[in-house]
């Protein structure tokens, strides 16, 4: 595992940067709550944020999806495109362990080939949860406030 220190005042124009070559996707306020939602600029980003109530899995398990275009008489059959290159930022480390097993179901027996194709087009970028999400959160006690795998890049507020 490599270890890299970026100074803060760094970090708006590293996302800045994804966002030129990304779909960038992160925790945002929304009606006085978070969501993970797509971002136009660093601007809306909230690292530090309690339990969302939109999760990050809606983008590797959408709600709609195309799966096949074709035409009724039978001359055309093609499945649709793959997804875009997604960057999802700022995930909790909770969230990580149930994408980790979202992994494990959706690849167990018969693989659902779209799920895969999404979780392969995304790039994790997961925080460090260095305090509890709120009073009732119980991340500590199912050994889930940290992660040491199933992330991209894990980042560590200093």
């Amino acid at each position: 595992m490599n270890f890299k220190i970026m100074p803060k005042s760094a970090f708006s124009d590293w996302v800045d940067r994804l966002i030129g070559s990304y779909r960038v996707v992160g925790p945002k306020h929304k009606h006085g709550q978070y969501v993970f939602d797509e971002l136009g600029s660093v601007d809306g980003l909230e690292l530090h944020y309690p339990t969302s109530v939109l999760p990050p899995k809606k983008y590797l398990v959408p709600q709609k999806e195309v799966l096949l275009n074709y035409h009724l008489d039978g001359s055309h059959l093609e499945i649709a495109s793959k997804p875009d290159p997604t960057v999802i930022l700022g995930i909790h480390t909770c969230d990580i362990h149930a994408l980790k097993l979202f992994d494990r179901i959706f690849s167990q027996g018969f693989t659902d080939q779209h799920y895969q194709a999404h979780r392969d087009s995304v790039i994790l970028v997961s925080m460090e949860c260095l305090q509890m999400c709120g009073p009732n959160a119980y991340c500590r006690d199912m050994g889930t406030a940290s992660a040491t795998d199933g992330f991209d890049l894990h980042m560590i507020d200093l």
